[in-house]
């Protein structure tokens, strides 16, 4: 079995590794070198740029604005994104996206799809909750109807990314008596809302997560998904369709040489002879990125 990329991965991998380069910027870098964050102004402004360049949605549906690309079109970018610790709006890009494609109204796919692809918005993800991790179905948020209307309460935790978000992807129970397995829904809520408390939550590495509160907050009915659990759960476990067997095989691999070579690249980013932003100076030294070449996704 073939481990390399097809030729034409590779080539969009080299191209569009030219690409990262020319447009990081000394801000971006030193923005991403703060305390390790990431969502800041230079990070939203490195989302917009891939997003018209057209580099967001690849692995999407052409109908809906995507690249129509395979997995390892996906695995090459992302690849190429994590060498250099640039940031990828994963929820919004992997789980939002592609669900909505696949069941969402058409209301919701002309409101939220184009500006996801143009990296306009971004969201922050809704499940954990104190009582409730691995076991989604133990989840006690609520949502309840009110007219045209849900009104919501509860409490999230781990809610990464909601301090720079625009919207939650949020998990609630809005059928309070159906099995704990069913009776759950997925909410598009607006952070902005009224209602809505956000508080930090430090985890290791220095890195930021959140609590978010939610008291009363209300939220239309047409942002409602009304997934059932297993509905929801199949959705993400792939971010688009399955991909052959052999594609598989080299993402698994590649998976492992990119650990493997993130690894090392780990101790080299803050104090290697900086190009002009500090990237790939290394190449200069004949064992850097050039030198060794493997499959590369977060």
């Amino acid at each position: 079995m073939d481990f390399q990329y097809p030729a034409d991965v590779q080539e969009f991998r080299e191209e569009f590794r030219r690409y990262l380069d020319s447009i990081a910027t000394s801000e971006l870098m030193d923005e991403l070198r703060v305390g390790g964050q990431w969502g800041g102004e230079h990070t939203k402004r490195l989302w917009q740029k891939l997003g018209n360049d057209g580099y967001f949605g690849l692995g999407w549906p052409v109908e809906y604005g995507g690249g129509g690309r395979s997995l390892l079109y996906l695995h090459a970018f992302n690849y190429e994104m994590a060498y250099r610790r640039f940031p990828v709006p994963v929820v919004t890009l992997n789980t939002v996206g592609p669900t909505l494609t696949h069941i969402g109204s058409e209301e919701q796919k002309k409101e939220y799809l184009p500006k996801i692809l143009k990296g306009e918005i971004e969201f922050a993800i809704g499940y954990t909750e104190p009582e409730a991790g691995t076991d989604l179905a133990s989840l006690q948020a609520s949502a309840v109807r009110d007219g045209d209307e849900y009104v919501i309460n509860g409490q999230k935790v781990f809610t990464s990314g909601a301090h720079h978000a625009d919207y939650v992807w949020m998990a609630v129970r809005t059928d309070p008596d159906a099995p704990k397995h069913k009776g759950i829904s997925i909410l598009i809520v607006p952070l902005d809302s009224e209602g809505i408390e956000i508080a930090p939550l430090n985890i290791m590495g220095g890195s930021r997560s959140n609590i978010t509160y939610y008291s009363d907050v209300r939220v239309p009915v047409s942002g409602e998904h009304g997934l059932a659990l297993h509905h929801d759960a199949a959705r993400l476990r792939a971010d688009r369709d399955q991909p052959d067997r052999a594609a598989r095989a080299r993402v698994r691999l590649a998976l492992r040489q990119g650990a493997r070579r993130h690894t090392e690249y780990q101790g080299e980013l803050d104090t290697r002879d900086a190009g002009p932003h500090g990237l790939r100076a290394e190449r200069a030294e004949g064992n850097g990125h050039e030198g060794r070449e493997h499959g590369g996704e977060r």
